[in-house]
């Protein structure tokens, strides 16, 4: 059965504590256009104050109606309503920061938050940024012992997912499963099964729980 909050420390036969999501911060200086928060065709665009974007005590300043725009939304994923959000604006002007708010205000209200951030020197890597968003659920990073990331990949069975199914996630992570066909799909077969598979994951995710999916930097990442 799915276990009351997923989470790879949750997950039976567990032999290891899986990453919290990695929080970059970005607290370079203020720009004279400020991020703007988009929801659907809807934006709020605001230019920067020109004091810098946090107070001395680490609180973010200057970012009352932005805040108050991000809050609305989460209230919305928090009663089960799909949104989508899109900070946008130059780099410094904050974009990161207000991610890590979002963040903090999907605690206060028990919604579940998975980020990943899109890097620039793999942008030319298939699925590239798929595999953080992963990751950051799965609990699988780079240098895990082969035998923890497989388990941890097997554990996605308890979301609904098919042997198949497990199998392609798991070669995201260039893991390999006895019976796989993996290799027999080539293209857009291929693609089509993979992001298959992720949207089970998040289906199975949010059916236990609201949760978000937040990708730093999305400009850097690949087109899948």
């Amino acid at each position: 059965p799915l276990p009351s909050r997923w989470t790879p420390e949750t997950a039976p036969k567990s032999r290891g504590t899986g990453p919290k999501a990695k929080v970059e911060v970005d607290e370079g200086p203020s720009e004279e256009d400020r991020p703007s928060v988009t929801r659907a065709t809807q934006a709020v665009a605001i230019k920067a104050p020109s004091s810098s974007l946090l107070a001395r005590e680490g609180r973010l300043v200057g970012r009352t109606d932005e805040l108050k725009r991000i809050r609305e939304i989460l209230g919305r994923v928090a009663r089960g309503e799909g949104q989508t959000l899109v900070l946008t604006g130059e780099d410094g002007v904050g974009k990161t920061r207000l991610l890590i708010e979002l963040q903090t205000f999907s605690r206060e209200l028990d919604v579940a938050f998975y980020m990943a951030r899109a890097r620039k020197e793999s942008s030319s890597v298939p699925y590239a940024a798929l595999r953080e968003v992963l990751g950051t659920i799965v609990g699988v990073r780079p240098g895990d012992m082969e035998e923890v990331a497989r388990e941890r990949i097997l554990r996605l069975a308890q979301l609904g997912l098919s042997p198949a199914e497990v199998h392609f996630v798991g070669a995201l992570f260039g893991q390999y499963f006895t019976g796989s066909s993996v290799e027999e799909f080539r293209g857009l077969e291929r693609r089509h099964a993979m992001l298959g598979a992720v949207e089970k994951i998040v289906h199975g995710l949010a059916r236990e729980r609201p949760m978000i999916i937040a990708i730093d930097d999305l400009e850097s990442a690949d087109e899948l």
